[in-house]
Formats: structure tokens, sequence, C-alpha cells
């Protein structure tokens, strides 16, 4: 090889080089969220529950604390959560005096939950019969932005202390400590839950948080006592804030979206933010007939919805029944409740016509844009387009319709 060569073979390599790390550098960013999605499919993460529980295993409070444990660990197997949940007990190894010291504990050793307190004293008896009463705190991590932490905070914390109100037995008796024991077992998985499926959708980790929802949802349904159907509703507002969550996402997972909307619906059939997320993500996942069956029992059971109005609008135009569709445009306009964001509504038919090019939903977003939006330009634009697209012979009263509203 000759000098030149060898130089040109080292350039070369250089080349290379400084453009692979150039491409890395730019693209650090995309690289560690794509290893990062790859490790948590490929090594699935656990959340992690701790506890941290005074107690005196010499005397009442150490065997109840033992039967809580063991029932705690019982239903994780039982509702097959252990790969997903570690269980770890503290209380022997660290107490927490305070919130703070118990939050910068979670923070270094990287644990999404603890739960600590301490037992009452094992000598209090009430009415001649000893008496226990655990005191729990619940430490966990949250996401938040600048200015909205103590928001985030107050709003998980007012939610723990809501389900805490309904589970609401932390006592036990001696001559009944078994079934008490039990009963606080039970209130500390629930509100383990809950508080970590609350959490983690905080987090942005939403397949995880639907998993946990779901396990408790199952053990809800196996409980199947008042206490349990008043946290069943108290679950549906849980499973709205995960899909709201999901559908702020860039890129939305109707999948998931239409899954978890399903699951509102099944505790709570007539839940309209459910019904309208279900009709939505069925024509999202290409079921037009479930969307259409889901809009049908939207308006019967919200007869005054826009958000059904539209949609039912959508459908007629999507099947070609452009009477129809107008018809339900006009009593939107007339009687109907606004149940949805008219910005959101105008960009889904423009991405909708860019797919389709049906001209009916150009007539769409230039009517809600100039009855709900109040931009005169931009509705005669849209309804302009339509007039040149369309032809009185196809759409016919809707076609009428357009050219009125543009020469008034």
């Amino acid at each position: 090889m000759t000098s030149f060569q060898e130089q040109l073979t080292i350039g070369v390599i250089l080349f290379v080089i400084t453009s692979l790390f150039t491409l890395i550098y730019v693209k650090w960013d995309k690289i560690c969220n794509f290893s990062e999605k790859k490790r948590i499919e490929w090594f699935p993460l656990q959340q992690t529950i701790t506890f941290s529980i005074k107690h005196n295993e010499e005397l009442n409070s150490g065997i109840y604390y033992e039967e809580i444990n063991r029932v705690f660990l019982n239903n994780l197997k039982r509702y097959q959560l252990t790969k997903s949940i570690s269980h770890r007990d503290f209380s022997d190894i660290f107490l927490f005096n305070d919130m703070e010291q118990a939050q910068e504990f979670r923070s270094r050793k990287s644990l999404d939950l603890i739960l600590w307190g301490e037992f009452s004293s094992d000598h209090l008896k009430r009415g001649g019969e000893h008496e226990s009463e655990i005191i729990l705190n619940f430490t966990y991590g949250f996401r938040y932005s600048d200015g909205n932490k103590e928001q985030i905070e107050q709003s998980i914390q007012k939610r723990i202390s809501e389900i805490m109100t309904v589970k609401n037995h932390w006592k036990i008796r001696e001559n009944n400590s078994r079934e008490d024991a039990g009963k606080v077992a039970d209130g500390m998985f629930t509100v383990a839950l809950f508080t970590l499926g609350l959490t983690l959708t905080n987090q942005g980790r939403f397949e995880e948080a639907e998993v946990i929802f779901d396990k408790l949802s199952a053990y809800l349904n196996d409980k199947n006592d008042q206490t349990a159907n008043q946290l069943k509703e108290y679950l549906v507002i849980c499973n709205i804030n995960l899909m709201q969550m999901v559908l702020l996402k860039k890129k939305i997972n109707w999948e998931q979206a239409n899954k978890i909307s399903k699951k509102i619906i099944k505790v709570s059939p007539n839940d309209k933010l459910g019904l309208i997320i279900a009709a939505i993500s069925y024509y999202k996942i290409g079921d037009l007939p479930n969307s259409e069956i889901v809009t049908s029992k939207l308006m019967n059971a919200h007869p005054r919805s826009g958000a059904a109005r539209i949609n039912f609008a959508f459908i007629h135009i999507l099947k070609g029944n452009y009477s129809d569709a107008l018809r339900q445009y006009n009593r939107l306009f007339s009687n109907s409740d606004i149940d949805f964001g008219t910005v959101e509504v105008i960009d889904f038919l423009n991405q909708e016509f860019e797919r389709t090019k049906e001209p009916a939903l150009r007539y769409a977003s230039g009517v809600i844009t100039l009855n709900l939006n109040g931009d005169q330009d931009l509705a005669k634009r849209d309804l302009g387009e339509f007039l040149k697209l369309g032809s009185e012979n196809k759409y016919g009263a809707m076609y009428r319709d357009a050219k009125n509203i543009l020469l008034n």
C-alpha cells in the first residue's frame, strides 16, 4: 500500500468515526429513549412497595404485623403481581420520623412507594379489651413541571385520603385479631395499589399503571362488598385520569385508549367521557360498526350531547348519508351541549379530509368553525372548497346550505 493509500484509508476511517460520533451526539436523546424502551420490554420494571412500620415483635403488634405481611404477600401472589411488584420490609432496619426523611430515603433508594408508620401502644384497651391501631403514611414518587409540584402532590394526596376514608378499618381487637388483621392488610393492599397506579399514571408509565388498575379491579370484584363497590366507582375516576393522560401523548395509542374506555364503561355504563372516547377510538382502530353502536349509547344516555351529534354526523358522512349528517349539525347548533373541544374536532375533520378526500368533511369543518369558533374567513374558505369539490346533485341540501351561508 502506497503512502497516499495509507493516508486515504486513515482519512476515511477518521471520517467514519467522526460521523458516527456526530450522529450519536445529535440523536442521543432518541437513542436513550429507544434503549430504555427496549430495556423495559426485555427486562420489565418492578415497582417497589416498601414497609417500614414500628412494632414490637414480642407483643401483639408484632403478631399482627406478621399476619398483615403474610396476607399482603399472599395477595401479591394470588393476583399475579410478584413479577411487577417487589415487596420489601425495612421495619427492622429503618424507621422514619417524618415525611421529609421518608421522601429522601425513597428517592435515594429509587423506591416507588413506602408505607410507613407505627402501631399504637400494645397496652391500650377499649371496653376492657386490648386494641391496637396502625397509623399509616404513604410516601411516593411523582413527576411535576415547574410551578405545579404542590398542585400535583395535593391532587394525589387528596385521592389517597378519599380512598382511606372508604377503607377505614385500621384497628385490631385482641379477641378478633385474625379477622381485623386481615381487614387492615386488605386496606393496605387496596390503598397501596391505588397509590401506585396514580403515581405511575403521573409519571407517564401508562402500561404499568394499567396493569395495576386491572389487578385492583379483579381484587375489588372478588371482594364484592359494600366498600369494594364504592371503590369501583373511584377506580373509574383513576381510569379516566389514565385515559386523559394517554390522550395527551403526541402519538396517541388508540388501542390503549379503547381498552381503558371499555373498562370505564364496564363499571359505569353511562359515563359520558368513557363513551365519547370509546366511540372515537373504535373508529381510529378501524371498527366503524362498534363506533356507531357506542355513539347510539352515548346519545341515549346523554340526549343533549354535542359529541354524540358530531360523531353521528361524521359516521353519516362516511356512509354517504349527507342529509342525515346535515340534520345532526342543525341539531348540534340549536339544542345540544358543547361537550367537546371545537379546535380538536376541526383538526380531526381536517386530518380525515386529507386522508379520505371526502368534500363533505370540508362542509363539516366550515359550519363548526362558523358557529362555534367564530372565524368567518376560515369557515368561508372551507365551505368554498366544499362547493368547488362537491355538487348539488350528490350532496343535495348540504350543498345548498353551504351556498346560502356564503351568499349571506
